[in-house]
């Protein structure tokens, strides 16, 4: 990936249907902290030294981000339960 990656930074109109506001806004911090990570890794230009990273921290900020999304998975299912449970 070189330069900055384009991304789109508009949400999903189904998603954001579906979802809490909460559990957006924690999906859109996930969404941002791996925007983070792959600025990070991507070189601006040829003379830029290469980004060093032991594997155990890379390994630790992907455990993060996957501690995090299941938060967010599980609060969507007790959510969708609560609502069932309603009906």
């Amino acid at each position: 990936m070189a330069g900055n990656p384009r991304v789109s930074t508009r949400l999903n109109f189904e998603a954001s249907r579906l979802l809490t506001a909460e559990d957006l806004e924690h999906l859109c911090g996930l969404r941002d902290e791996l925007l983070l990570l792959a600025a990070c890794a991507a070189r601006r230009a040829t003379r830029e030294p290469e980004l060093v990273v032991c594997r155990n921290t890379l390994a630790h900020c992907f455990e993060h981000l996957a501690q995090r999304l299941d938060e967010v998975l599980a609060d969507k299912h007790h959510t969708d339960k609560r609502n069932d449970h309603q009906r």
